[in-house]
């Protein structure tokens, strides 16, 4: 409710990213079953470079730690048996955290590691959210 996100689930997060920070205003349209009390229920994709991949995930991890989020799954998005290849021509990686405690903190850690070319939190940049439950759509707008 607080209007962070994660998005990119669907291989596009880094332009997804650059078009909603060109943008005066960010609105998001989704079903109450992507409404959650705390983000983290769903896998947070981050995209990668290809080149030192396996490296670059093994600093993610190390990252990761020294939030508190240990043995995260990290695991290598693929579409038919191969590796999804973003139109970036870059690689995805699903981080399976649980509960993220604070968004804009992982989000540091993650721009830090050389090679992380973006993560799929969207903190701070969504302006308005509209739920859409049974016979109702809730919008949320940001203070």
């Amino acid at each position: 409710r607080n209007l962070d996100l994660i998005k990119g689930g669907g291989g596009m997060l880094l332009r997804e990213k650059i078009v909603a920070a060109a943008s005066r205003q960010m609105i998001v349209i989704a079903d109450e079953s992507k409404l959650v009390p705390r983000l983290g229920k769903f896998a947070l994709p981050i995209e990668v470079m290809e080149f030192g991949h396996k490296s670059i995930v093994a600093h993610l991890a190390d990252q990761f730690a020294t939030l508190g989020y240990n043995n995260v799954p990290i695991k290598l998005r693929e579409k038919d048996g191969a590796p999804l290849i973003t139109d970036n021509n870059n690689l995805i990686y699903d981080c399976a955290f649980g509960a993220i405690q604070n968004a804009a903190k992982l989000a540091a850690a993650i721009k830090s590691v050389p090679g992380a070319v973006e993560h799929g939190l969207f903190v701070g940049i969504a302006t308005t959210l509209l739920i859409a439950g049974p016979g109702e759509v809730e919008v949320i707008q940001r203070a």
